[in-house]
């Protein structure tokens, strides 16, 4: 248990290396989240214009 002091609690010098897993973790996840809401606002956009083309031909999805 190399770097960790009385009960587990990390180091000084490990505090550098878990800043970095948690920063590289949080950019990671804000990317993810990014993605994903860029996807469905792109699907919610096609949906739209599906929806107002079957309405345009005097069709209805519901």
């Amino acid at each position: 248990m190399e770097g960790f002091g009385l009960c587990g609690a990390p180091n000084a010098r490990n505090f550098s290396r878990i800043w970095r897993v948690v920063a590289w973790f949080s950019l990671q996840m804000r990317a993810t989240f990014l993605a994903f809401g860029a996807f469905v606002l792109l699907w919610r956009s096609k949906c739209g214009e599906f929806a107002a083309e079957l309405s345009f031909r005097g069709l209805r999805l519901h």
